[in-house]
């Protein structure tokens, strides 16, 4: 992952790498507990059930996703979707 600006200078030492793009990064930026089960999964799914192709990343103590650019919009939707349900269902 770089900026198209970066790529551009160095693109030419690398003839056979695959351009994708262009993506939008969500980085889910609280900490997460080593122990926590199934939270990139929930938001796998909020984003499969809008049909939303992502592409994951997790690091030491945060996830983030690409997501196309054309897609943010919804997808943004429906990770505040996900933030409301998961809100009802705590708040019970």
């Amino acid at each position: 992952m770089l900026p198209a600006l970066a790529w551009q200078t160095m693109a030419e030492r690398f003839a056979s790498a695959t351009v994708a793009g262009p993506y939008r990064l969500v980085t889910f930026d609280l900490p997460l507990d080593l122990g926590l089960v199934g939270f990139l999964a929930a938001v796998a799914r909020a984003l499969a059930e809008r049909s939303l192709p992502l592409y994951a990343l997790s690091a030491f103590s945060r996830d983030h996703l690409l997501v196309r650019s054309a897609d943010a919009p919804a997808a943004a939707g429906a990770l505040a979707e996900l933030r409301r349900r998961a809100r009802r269902v705590c708040s019970i």
